[in-house]
């Protein structure tokens, strides 16, 4: 899936305010230009770019074919409910909770069943946090177009650094391959790592591949 991509792009600047004091180089953004791509003259693109200034809900439930049934917020300690939403989808693990009268913000962690879902009071509490994800092997890139080399030793184990979200500091974790699974060890537990959310792993400055 990588194959059509080149890095790195370190040396170039995004565009020519950038790189004022700087010896001239083509842009990014004249590079695009001369290639006559098609987003070249875009603007760039913050959070959910093809959103734009919408409200999440209200974008996504035009394309749902009904709305989602509405459900209670339930503590993951006590078990009691502590308040109301309008539909699971629109929430995820460590998004917050709106329950009106709180004396502290809550926090989603998960779902008990469609319309159920689990909040637990602060935004540092134990159960925001894993220091294990399991990735499936058919989901997930190897830039290099195949395992590594210490994966497929007699251990199966390698050590690399990983980040979920764009910007996150780099996290150092052992990785092996269990029959299809990918098993990660963090040496710090991460926050709110949702289902299906990315994964990318590094050697150094070397991207190893994601999914």
């Amino acid at each position: 899936c990588f194959h059509n991509a080149m890095f790195p792009l370190g040396e170039l600047f995004k565009t020519n305010s950038d790189a004022v004091g700087a010896c001239y180089q083509k842009t990014v953004r004249q590079i695009a230009l001369d290639e006559n791509l098609p987003n070249a003259s875009k603007n760039e693109s913050m959070g959910i770019c093809f959103v734009g200034k919408r409200k999440f809900n209200s974008f996504i439930s035009q394309y749902l074919p009904s709305l989602p049934p509405p459900g209670n917020f339930v503590d993951v300690e006590s078990g009691e409910i502590v308040g109301q939403h309008n539909g699971s989808i629109f929430y995820t693990i460590g998004q917050g909770a709106k329950i009106p009268g709180a004396n502290e913000k809550w926090f989603v962690v998960g779902r008990q069943n469609i319309d159920t879902l689990l909040v637990c009071q602060g935004t540092h509490h134990p159960a925001l946090y894993t220091d294990e994800l399991v990735i499936d092997q058919r989901s997930f890139c190897w830039i290099g177009g195949s395992i590594p080399g210490p994966l497929n030793g007699l251990n199966r184990r390698m050590r690399v650094s990983c980040r979920s979200r764009h910007l996150q500091p780099l996290l150092g974790c052992e990785i092996s391959i269990e029959n299809s699974l990918i098993i990660v060890r963090l040496d710090t537990p991460l926050r709110a790592v949702a289902p299906g959310q990315m994964l990318v792993f590094y050697i150094g400055d070397v991207c190893l591949g994601g999914g």
